[in-house]
């Protein structure tokens, strides 16, 4: 038997032996509501966001970046006051989607978009709170991320298969 990369053994049949000394199994059951997409295992549903929510997830990633970079840099206020503007809008107007982040992200032991964002309000008072808003911030900005970076709606997909299809 050959030793090394095995591209068709899965890595759900992971045993205390091969890998993980302190796993006894992993379990990789498909949840029920997930959608499967081309070349991709299945996603939950919650975890499937459509492009306007995308958008809306890079401009919470870019203004809990500019903040978190005010704070480590001290400079401009008028950046990190309307970074915190931009978030409160957010919080605003797509609160159903935070929501559902924060579910995922406490699912994951994440760091909940929405209540960082209430956090923010209260600016911090010395270094080690600075530190920690820094990494909170950062920590989000990962889990948001990966939200970003997960594979696209079946039907927006094929929608915009068709539409390319027509325009040809």
């Amino acid at each position: 038997m050959k030793t090394g990369y095995h591209p068709q053994r899965k890595f759900c049949n992971i045993s205390k032996s091969n890998t993980f000394p302190s796993a006894t199994k992993v379990n990789c059951a498909r949840p029920p509501g997930a959608v499967q997409v081309e070349g991709f295992s299945r996603v939950p549903l919650r975890l499937v966001f459509t492009a306007k929510e995308r958008e809306r997830l890079g401009v919470l990633v870019n203004n809990l970046g500019i903040y978190a970079a005010h704070i480590m840099l001290q400079t401009n206020p008028e950046f990190s006051q309307r970074a915190l503007a931009n978030l409160a809008k957010v919080r605003r107007e797509d609160e159903p989607l935070l929501n559902r982040l924060d579910e995922v992200a406490r699912e994951q032991g994440d760091e909940m978009p929405f209540r960082l964002i209430e956090d923010l309000s209260r600016l911090p008072s010395d270094v080690a709170q600075m530190m920690t808003i820094v990494r909170r911030c950062l920590l989000a900005s990962a889990f948001l991320g990966h939200c970003i970076a997960q594979p696209p709606h079946v039907e927006s997909s094929t929608d915009a298969q068709s539409a390319e299809n027509r325009l040809h």
